[in-house]
């Protein structure tokens, strides 16, 4: 793939959400032909305006490196605040919105995965994409 954007989410300082996070070099180093970014799921989240765009974030309930290709797929749970909002809810409205790119997929690797094993499953699922 010509154009792609690699965005990784994650708390660097809550163990069962930095997973990703820890990723972050190593992928830079690994694809340096692609802009790879780290982002609260808090923050004004802007995808790219061209090519794919790969997101990675750790996820609960999953046992193995999962690949989601479309919003259906993912867990909607109830908003009562906005300290309720979640990369689940951001990425929603922006489908609603029509921001996203047409071609998307979410990365989620389980918070309990050896970060050795996390890092070759998400290099091969990028790598194969390409």
């Amino acid at each position: 793939m010509k154009d792609m954007t690699i965005t990784v989410f994650g708390n660097p300082d809550v163990p069962q959400d930095a997973m990703a996070v820890r990723l972050l070099s190593r992928l830079r180093v690994t694809f340096p032909q692609y802009p790879v970014s780290h982002l609260d799921p808090n923050e004004n989240i802007l995808p790219p305006e061209k090519g794919a765009w790969w997101i990675i974030d750790v996820a609960e309930g999953i046992k193995k490196v999962t690949v989601f290709r479309d919003l259906h797929s993912l867990e909607s749970k109830r908003y009562l605040s906005v300290h309720d909002m979640d990369l689940s809810f951001t990425l929603h409205l922006l489908s609603k919105l029509h921001k996203l790119p047409k071609k998307f997929g979410i990365i989620a690797i389980p918070a309990h995965l050896i970060e050795e094993e996390a890092f070759e499953e998400v290099q091969r699922i990028i790598s194969t994409s390409l």
